[in-house]
C-alpha cells in the first residue's frame, strides 16, 4: 500500500465512509508499522477539526486511535451514521478521554454509571479583591476600569485581569495590603506594582502590599499560583507559605500549598529559587520541584515535567501517576462540588490530561466507565465502594 492509499483510508475511516473490507486492510496495515507518521499528521488534523477540536500533543498515538475506534463504532451502532447531530458531544467525550489512562493492580469490570441529575460547568475567571479596609469588590462581575486607589496604587481591571499602577513610592509610608482570593471554581490573573505577574488557582489567595519598599518584597500565598516574578536584584521576591517561605530574585515557578494536602510543593521552571524552613534550606534548579512534607517539615527535591505540573496555567488538567484523592480534590475545586466517601478511597492512579472547560458530567462519565461507582446529589459527589 502507498503512502496516498494509507491517507485515504485513514481519511475514510474518520468520515465512517469504509467500503467492504477496507477496515480490516487499514487495521492490518497498522498492525505492520506503516507510515506512523502519516497516523500522526491525521491525529493531528483530526483533533484540530472543531468537532474534536483538541489543542495538544500530549497523547499516545495507538491509545488514541485505539478510543477513536471503539467511539466510531459504537456511535455508529446508536446512531447509524457519524454525520448524526449527536457526534458533537461524543466528540467532546473522545477530546476528554485520549490522554487519560488510569492504572491498577489488577482489571475491574466496566461500570457505566447512568448520567447524574445534577450538572456543574467548569470554572471560570473570577476572584473577590478585599481591600485594606475590608471592603470587597466581586471581579467577576466588575466592569473594566479604574476600581480603587490604594496607598500609591491605583487599581486598574483590563482585559480579565487586575492591575496595580504604581503612582508613587511607598517611602516611609505604612504598607497598605489587599487581598486577591479565588473561590472554588474561579481562577484570576493579577499583575503587582513591580510588575510581576501571578496566576490564582482555584481555592487560592495572595495578599500583599499595594506597593512593595523596604528590602524585600513579601507576598502571602495559599492554595495553587503560577508566579512570573520581575527581576530587582536588590530586592528579593518571598512568597511566606504555611509552613516555609520561598526566596526568588526573578523567575518563572508554581507554588502549591493547600491546607488539605499532605504537603506544600515549588516547582521552578527558569531561574533560581531558595524553599526555607526553621531546620533546612534548598536551592532549587530549573525543572525541579522540592516538598515540603506537613507532618514533619522536611524538604525533598526532585526532578519533574514542568509541562504538567503548569498544565492548570493552559487549561488543562494534568496527572502523573496521581492517586484517586488527589484527582477528587482537583475536581472539587474546579468544579465547586464536594466529595464525599463511602467506603475505602478508590486505588486508583491516574496519567495523563485533561481540558478543563468541560463539563463535570463528562468527567464522571469517563470515571463511571472505568469501574468507579458514585452518584451525584445537589453539589455533592458520593463515591460509592
Amino acid at each position: 500500500m502507498n503512502k496516498a492509499e494509507f491517507e485515504q483510508l485513514l481519511k475514510r475511516y474518520r468520515d465512517d465512509t469504509l467500503q467492504d473490507g477496507e477496515l480490516e486492510k487499514l487495521y492490518a496495515y497498522i498492525d505492520e508499522g506503516g507510515y506512523p507518521e502519516v497516523i500522526d499528521q491525521w491525529l493531528d488534523e483530526t483533533f484540530q477539526d472543531p468537532a474534536y477540536a483538541v489543542h495538544t500533543r500530549e497523547y499516545d498515538p495507538a491509545a488514541v486511535f485505539a478510543l477513536l475506534e471503539n467511539r466510531l463504532d459504537k456511535k455508529k451502532r446508536v446512531f447509524g451514521w457519524w454525520k448524526a447531530a449527536a457526534v458533537t458531544a461524543a466528540a467532546a467525550v473522545i477530546l476528554l478521554l485520549v490522554t487519560i489512562s488510569l492504572q491498577r493492580d489488577k482489571p475491574v469490570p466496566i461500570n457505566v454509571t447512568a448520567a447524574p441529575h445534577f450538572d456543574a460547568p467548569p470554572g471560570k475567571n473570577g476572584a473577590v479583591l478585599t481591600l485594606a479596609n475590608g471592603n470587597q469588590i466581586l471581579l467577576d462581575s466588575s466592569a473594566n476600569g479604574v476600581l480603587a486607589q490604594q496607598g500609591n496604587a491605583r487599581l486598574l481591571k483590563e482585559e480579565g485581569r487586575l492591575n496595580y499602577h504604581k503612582n508613587g513610592t511607598a517611602g516611609n509610608a505604612v504598607p497598605v495590603y489587599n487581598m486577591v482570593t479565588t473561590p472554588r471554581g474561579r481562577q484570576f490573573k493579577l499583575v503587582l506594582s513591580d510588575g510581576t505577574q501571578v496566576l490564582l488557582n482555584a481555592g487560592s489567595s495572595i495578599r500583599f502590599p499595594t506597593v512593595f519598599a523596604g528590602t524585600e518584597r513579601r507576598v502571602e500565598i495559599s492554595g495553587e499560583a503560577y508566579l512570573e516574578v520581575s527581576q530587582t536584584a536588590e530586592m528579593p521576591f518571598v512568597i511566606q507559605l504555611n509552613k516555609s517561605e520561598v526566596v526568588v530574585l526573578g523567575t518563572q515557578f508554581n507554588v502549591t500549598d493547600y491546607s488539605d494536602e499532605d504537603n506544600s510543593r515549588t516547582t521552578l521552571l527558569t531561574g533560581a529559587v531558595k524553599l526555607r524552613t526553621v531546620a533546612q534550606e534548598m536551592v532549587l534548579r530549573p525543572g525541579q520541584q522540592v516538598r515540603m512534607e506537613r507532618n514533619n517539615g522536611h524538604l525533598s527535591a526532585k526532578t519533574v515535567d514542568t509541562d504538567q505540573i503548569t498544565a492548570w496555567t493552559r487549561g488543562r488538567l494534568s496527572f502523573d501517576n496521581t492517586n484517586f484523592a488527589d484527582l477528587m480534590r482537583q475536581i472539587s475545586r474546579w468544579y465547586d462540588v464536594d466529595v464525599v466517601y463511602k467506603g475505602t478511597v478508590p486505588d486508583i492512579h491516574i496519567g495523563g490530561s485533561l481540558h478543563r472547560n468541560v463539563n463535570l458530567s463528562i468527567v464522571m462519565e469517563f470515571l463511571g466507565a472505568n469501574g468507579v461507582h458514585y452518584n451525584i446529589s445537589d453539589k455533592t459527589i458520593t463515591i460509592l465502594p
